[in-house]
């Protein structure tokens, strides 16, 4: 993550969405380079599947979208 995060800067990149899997978000998150976290919630806990990673930050925001709820949160 930090090399792709370099490369990026090198080309004036500020701004990135991480859309992947839980090793990839992982990676970013353990290395700290998340600025902000977006998570749904749907109604139902899923029962299998691959469990997201842990992420800790500040929630800054909480709105409820139909049957969903968005968290926003914030790296400290």
């Amino acid at each position: 993550p930090v090399q792709i995060c370099d490369r990026l800067c090198e080309r004036g990149i500020q701004s990135v969405i991480i859309e992947g899997g839980a090793k990839t978000l992982k990676s970013f998150i353990e290395a700290g380079l998340w600025d902000e976290a977006r998570i749904f919630t749907g109604p139902k806990p899923l029962k299998s599947g691959i469990k997201s990673p842990p992420i800790h930050g500040k929630e800054v925001s909480r709105t409820q979208i139909g049957n969903d709820l968005l968290r926003i949160l914030r790296n400290d």
